[in-house]
């Protein structure tokens, strides 16, 4: 997972840590906060699923224009949206990838994954995932759109209504390991018509 130092183990139980759970059931937050905004262009943060380890942003982007910052699968098209967290406490965290990245990160060190999402060429949605749960206090989101002339905006939430979220968020049944994935073949077709045939062609293709 790390290129450097810690075992296995302490590798997984980080790993653990940084990632949305696939043993919970969230629980729900509506935060319905504009984070930035012009006569063009609208960035809100919408809502946010909370899980024990920490919480999974939903930021959505409206622009006027034909044009829109975010594509689906998680990237940047090299017009980025910037999202950034500061805790109570001071840890700070971003969108913009580190570099190089850390060998084996602090357990407590705050963290902002980009974890996918959606758009066309007005409307676009991406989903941040942010590790570990914010302490008590207030939440500080920074924004910013360089590309489209929106400077570093500063919005200030109440941080309780996400600790209190992970509280309720539900394990389903207790984590076990990954299995190996291997290859599957493909269903067999039904005998003696058009997708048995086709799928003859392919092989026969390969």
């Amino acid at each position: 997972m790390w290129a450097m130092g810690g075992s296995d183990s302490e590798h997984e139980a980080e790993w653990r840590r940084r990632i949305k759970p696939d043993n919970e059931l969230p629980a729900s937050v509506v935060l319905d906060v504009v984070l930035a905004e012009t006569p063009e262009v609208v960035i809100s943060l919408s809502a946010a699923e909370v899980y024990r380890n920490g919480v999974d942003l939903r930021v959505d982007v409206r622009t006027r224009g034909d044009v829109i910052a975010y594509a689906a699968g998680g990237g940047f098209i090299g017009d980025e949206v910037l999202i950034g967290v500061e805790y109570a406490d001071g840890r700070r965290a971003t969108n913009l990838p580190m570099w190089p990245p850390p060998a084996v990160p602090s357990p407590t060190e705050a963290q902002l994954a980009t974890g996918g999402g959606s758009g066309g060429q007005r409307a676009a949605d991406m989903r941040l995932y942010l590790t570990p749960l914010p302490p008590p206090g207030t939440l500080t989101m920074v924004c910013a759109w360089p590309q489209r002339g929106i400077p570093e905006r500063v919005t200030v939430i109440d941080a309780e209504p996400l600790r209190e979220a992970g509280g309720r968020a539900r394990e389903l049944w207790p984590w076990e390991p990954r299995g190996e994935q291997r290859p599957t073949e493909p269903p067999a077709a039904p005998p003696g018509g058009w997708f048995e045939e086709t799928q003859h062609r392919s092989r026969l293709r390969q």
